[in-house]
């Protein structure tokens, strides 16, 4: 058991549906979509293919500032679907069951975009720093902190900044918790990348670390009825087009628990995220969508459900250097 864990616990419903409405209102002005009305308890979007017209090309490096600036109006519209919003309240609940009520935990939020996740730890009583290359996506963090209590707000840092300038800016062994969500498929050097974040993060520390399922990716593809393009994917060693019009790689549990063992980050328990509602229509009742996120963080730590999740969110923690390795 990691140092941090503690007891297993169900959910807080109310909090997950709270957070659902003020994330799908706060959004509404940033997509072309149907309106919204709250006193029928519905959530009505437009569907959308692709939130980017023209794919990055397979295998082209591009400068994290440029790229994630280019898709950050793309990624704030995403976070208000059905599909951000499970996203977000099933990882959430699946880390904390790892952070130790009422510890002066200092967390790091690596691309941490619009700061949702930072600022919910903040409010928690975290110490939370959070970086991303996109200056576009922590001027929406900014406003978003803008908002906390004076007492949350000193508990927050927001620096423009990647994973390749942790090291020298923080220091090694500067947290006791370190998120990387959704920022792995991106990386050219998954390997490098891995390093930055084992060297920051203290002994006995935890990583909860999200990236694509490459072991499920034709199953959005055939439940969408593109057939071809399902059966391209089984094939394609992990790599796919996002609705973010974005080539990633996925990994495999294997593939990624043999990625952190390199790094001294030993897998304590992963967890498959969107497990049913990938290709789900974003029309729902408010009740709906409760039962939903209860349905899903339910499915992400069950066999067989959890190996045909969307994404794979593996929760490990940093196992001390030897005294014969110092």
């Amino acid at each position: 058991m990691a140092k941090w864990q503690v007891a297993r616990r169900r959910p807080n419903v109310d909090l997950v549906l709270d957070l659902a409405i003020i994330g799908v209102e706060d959004h509404m002005s940033r997509r072309s979509a149907l309106p919204l009305h709250p006193q029928q308890g519905h959530f009505l979007f437009e569907q959308e293919d692709s939130l980017a017209s023209d794919p990055t090309p397979p295998g082209s490096e591009v400068d994290p500032a440029v790229l994630f600036d280019a898709l950050s109006d793309n990624f704030l519209s995403y976070y208000g679907t059905v599909r951000g919003i499970v996203r977000r309240e099933v990882i959430r609940s699946n880390l904390g069951r790892y952070l130790a009520p009422c510890q002066p935990l200092r967390i790091l939020d690596v691309g941490c975009g619009e700061g949702l996740d930072a600022l919910w730890l903040v409010q928690c009583g975290y110490h939370v720093t959070g970086i991303d290359p996109s200056e576009k996506m922590l001027n929406a963090a900014r406003q978003r902190a803008s908002r906390l209590r004076p007492t949350d707000r000193r508990r927050l840092d927001l620096r423009v900044a990647d994973d390749r300038k942790v090291l020298k800016v923080f220091g090694a062994n500067s947290f006791d918790v370190i998120l990387c969500h959704g920022v792995i498929m991106y990386q050219a050097d998954p390997e490098s990348f891995v390093a930055n974040l084992s060297s920051v993060l203290r002994p006995h520390g935890i990583l909860s670390l999200v990236t694509k399922n490459a072991g499920a990716l034709a199953y959005r593809s055939a439940a969408e009825r593109q057939f071809d393009d399902a059966r391209r994917l089984l094939s394609s060693g992990g790599k796919s087009v996002g609705r973010l019009g974005v080539e990633t790689k996925g990994h495999t549990m294997p593939e990624l628990c043999a990625l952190l063992e390199k790094h001294s980050l030993k897998t304590e328990h992963w967890f498959g995220v969107r497990v049913f509602s990938d290709s789900l229509s974003d029309s729902l009742t408010v009740k709906g969508l409760q039962e939903l996120v209860e349905l899903e963080s339910a499915a992400s730590c069950v066999d067989p459900y959890r190996h045909s999740a969307r994404l794979l969110q593996a929760v490990a923690t940093k196992r001390p250097r030897s005294i014969h390795n110092s």
